[in-house]
């Protein structure tokens, strides 16, 4: 438990720096899909304008100019747009594990909670010597499965929560990589749905769910 403790620590307090998400292979991938994706603008004039003579609803000018010129223009900064966001739920996640670790890292604060002055003991009583020493043997034997079976969860806490900090990382690259794909799914209505509005489910649920984590983490 200690150990992935450490771990988890660590390589959250790496994923805090704004700087994991602006390495050459995200910056490079995002430039190429930018450039391909722009492409596809030429398309959608097309579509606009065969859209605007056959009169085809969602697909004329009037629906269509608003929500082009908003992704031909922001597409050029929707790696900086997911990056600041990125970098906003860095930061609170930050703050939530500063906080967890004001007394001490994660591992020295698991080690004090399972520290041998926490561990209840048992106590003479009035029974007599075999009483005494069954008590004893059934306190130490409930004492050590408790333990090790709040041992275990913990172990499986901290083991999933690094997996998953490993997943959100590699998945927040490939989701800046892809970004310009998103709004070019913008511009379009019936794609819509299916590229922009999943994009941002999915990078808001990967960019937050570490400070939702971490906020009820410092409450344990």
């Amino acid at each position: 438990v200690s150990w992935f403790a450490q771990a988890f620590d660590a390589f959250i307090r790496y994923q805090t720096d704004s700087g994991v998400y602006n390495i050459i292979v995200v910056d490079q991938g995002w430039t190429i899909i930018r450039n391909f994706v722009n492409l596809f603008f030429i398309l959608v004039l097309i579509i606009m304008a065969f859209g605007t003579i056959f009169d085809i609803q969602k697909y004329t000018w009037k629906d269509m100019l608003a929500p082009f010129l908003i992704a031909a223009l922001l597409i050029n900064f929707s790696l900086a747009i997911g990056q600041y966001i990125i970098t906003v739920s860095n930061g609170l996640a930050g703050i939530f594990l500063n906080e967890i670790a004001a007394s001490g890292s994660l591992s020295e604060r698991l080690a004090q909670g399972f520290s041998p002055g926490n561990v209840p003991t048992a106590t003479t009583g009035a029974g007599g010597i075999v009483i005494t020493a069954i008590d004893a043997t059934f306190s130490a034997a409930a004492t050590l499965s408790f333990g090790l079976f709040w041992l275990i969860i913990m172990l499986l806490v901290f083991l999933s929560l690094f997996i998953f900090a490993i997943a959100r990382l590699l998945v927040l690259w490939f989701l800046l990589i892809i970004s310009p794909i998103a709004w070019l799914g913008y511009a379009l209505p019936n794609l819509r749905p299916k590229t922009w509005s999943r994009w941002w489910e999915s990078f808001l649920c990967w960019c937050f769910f570490l400070p939702y984590y971490l906020f009820f983490l410092m409450f344990a």
